[in-house]
């Protein structure tokens, strides 16, 4: 009887180690995710604030006029479109005062409002 008991307890007391190492993996596991996951939301964080400095329109500004030449036009001609049978299409020109450059380049509103988050770092 005694004999069966000292197995029991020895039983048990080795199923609670077992657990314990078992416990104790995952946890590491854990620990390892939890660092991988961290690193992965950086990564992320950093490349998303690349990716809106390069569609920003102060970049593409500078990159169309010092890369690929490009320079604003001197006037400007909007044109109202006119239904079939309707008024005839009109058209209206705008003078550009002066040419800015990429220094002078405004941040246009709509990029403020859909990055407003950027602008605050």
């Amino acid at each position: 009887m005694a004999l069966a008991v000292s197995a029991l307890v020895a039983l048990i007391v080795f199923g609670i180690v077992v657990a314990h190492v078992v416990l104790a993996q995952n946890q590491f596991t854990l620990a390892e995710l939890e660092g991988d996951s961290r690193a992965k939301q950086a990564e992320y964080e950093r490349r998303r604030l690349e990716m809106s400095e390069l569609e920003s329109p102060e970049r593409i500004i500078v990159v169309a006029q010092q890369r690929l030449g490009m320079v604003a036009p001197a006037t400007t001609t909007y044109l109202s479109p006119s239904l079939p049978g309707g008024p005839s299409t009109t058209a209206a020109t705008v003078t550009i005062p002066e040419q800015r450059t990429s220094a002078q380049a405004p941040v246009t509103s709509g990029y403020l409002t859909t990055k407003s988050h950027l602008a605050e770092r």
